[in-house]
């Protein structure tokens, strides 16, 4: 890469999402929360939050994204789209990075730098089982790369250069990702800045972390040279070695793209025979249904196909599972498929997806049920002792954050998310003993002043999350 991608160092994150990592995983006692001047190279990495908990069944088929199967399809969008916030689904137009409503622009560079990028992206996974188009598929899922805009769209400073989804705990890759592009911070001339940090985000969303290797397109360091993925083992971390996430103790990211998605095998398939798609339905349960928590339910599917149906799979956007039918979870007759799932709590969405003998493909609209928690009295209840609401903080100087934690059943991890000028920070609270967790942070001398705000958040070992009231400070200089 010609140029140095200077990214805040908002992944530091990975000390709190990584596994709950302790006192010792990071090279520094302080976090340095806000950058100098604007630089057009940043990016911000945003752990994925889910609603309620996982069950066993749930955690172990976490990501099941099945190497070797149909290729994981990464389509770079460069027309622009209007985005809610939500679960990452691409093909709807959502996306957990998007706080409320949000309008991308479109790419403003040539067709000619367009077809550069899109063909250097290509190559950048031109090893594994991706495939990279700029056309949109008809049905998803599908990893969806926005390129275009400057970060104010979705409320960042103009000095960022993209953001991207991770799932810092499983390490699952998130099928129907969303990930930005800011091409006007990054120049739209620029075919090979933006190609390098293509593949960055969409690295993002196939759990790929920050790491210390220059020729890698997943360091912020300086490279002479384009970027591409490299079999070696690398440090995890921004400007200095921190814990990987997921607590790998390095990262190969050719070897971590292997794992998630596979080798690409030969020459892709010809395209199926002109047909009709399987006709495929979800028979139960309804739409909005309330079913109990942390207990075994069952999703009745029905799927007929003139050809004959040869692979019926759900798939669970609560953390990217697909279930095969027949499969250990489900089990067919004629053309009904039973699937028997123990569940944890909270939302679920769900898909299902059909494809015939002669591979044409048929997937369900979305529906979403609410598993109701057995155990309302299973609390956690945090209370942040400093800093006090409404104190002022002097840029340049050192903040302390404690919070008091308490709960049913012990405390995993805690973190905090201070939003700042330039977006916001994540990074995690370390024990001090008894029920108190705290961290030092540093705010950089050139923040500008005004407000900003501190929440704290604890997660126990079930899974069961909790958040503070935010805790809003003033920055003077």
């Amino acid at each position: 890469m010609r140029h140095q991608i200077q990214l805040l160092p908002w992944a530091l994150f990975a000390a709190v999402v990584g596994g709950g990592c302790g006192p010792n995983d990071l090279d520094v006692p302080t976090v340095e929360v806000e950058g100098g001047e604007p630089d057009a190279r940043r990016d911000v990495v945003v752990p994925i939050q889910r609603q309620g908990r996982a069950s066993g069944l749930e955690v172990a088929a976490a990501g099941a994204f099945a190497p070797g199967g149909p290729p994981l399809r990464v389509y770079l969008n460069r027309e622009g789209a209007t985005l809610t916030g939500g679960s990452d689904d691409s093909s709807q137009n959502r996306s957990s990075i998007v706080n409320g409503r949000a309008t991308i622009p479109r790419f403003r560079g040539t067709d000619a730098t367009w077809n550069k990028i899109r063909d250097c992206v290509r190559d950048e996974f031109a090893r594994f089982n991706v495939t990279v188009t700029d056309q949109r598929p008809a049905s998803g899922p599908y990893v969806m790369a926005m390129f275009g805009g400057n970060g104010s769209e979705l409320g960042y400073g103009r000095g960022i250069g993209g953001v991207a989804p991770i799932d810092p705990n499983d390490c699952t890759v998130i099928e129907g990702a969303v990930v930005y592009i800011f091409s006007d911070n990054l120049g739209i001339n620029d075919w090979e800045l933006n190609c390098e940090v293509g593949a960055h985000e969409v690295g993002h969303a196939l759990s790929l972390d920050h790491e210390l290797l220059p020729p890698d397109p997943m360091t912020y360091l300086a490279y002479n040279g384009l970027q591409t993925f490299q079999d070696q083992d690398a440090r995890c971390g921004e400007y200095s070695a921190r814990a990987c996430v997921c607590r790998r103790p390095s990262q190969n990211t050719v070897k971590v793209l292997a794992s998630k998605v596979g080798w690409r095998m030969g020459e892709p398939p010809p395209p199926p025979p002109p047909g009709s798609e399987p006709t495929v339905s979800i028979k139960s349960p309804a739409d909005g249904a309330v079913l109990p928590a942390f207990s075994t339910i069952q999703i009745v599917v029905e799927a007929t196909d003139n050809d004959g149906v040869s692979k019926v799979e759900l798939l669970w956007k609560y953390n990217g599972a697909v279930f095969p039918c027949p499969g250990t979870y489900c089990t067919q007759s004629g053309s009904t498929y039973t699937y028997s799932l123990y569940v944890g709590s909270g939302e679920r969405r769900f898909q299902v997806r059909a494809t015939d003998r002669t591979g044409l493909v048929a997937t369900t609209p979305e529906r979403v049920i609410y598993l109701q928690d057995k155990n309302p009295g299973d609390v956690i209840s945090i209370r942040v002792l400093e800093p006090m609401q409404g104190q002022q903080i002097r840029a340049g100087s050192m903040v302390k954050v404690t919070a008091e934690v308490t709960g049913s059943r012990p405390i995993a991890q805690v973190g905090m998310t201070w939003s700042g000028a330039w977006g916001s920070v994540t990074d995690s609270l370390v024990p001090e003993g008894g029920t108190r967790w705290g961290r030092t942070i540093h705010v950089s001398p050139n923040a500008p002043a005004g407000p900003r705000q501190i929440t704290v958040f604890a997660q126990d070992v079930d899974g069961g999350r909790a958040t503070a009231a935010p805790v809003v400070v003033h920055v003077t200089r």
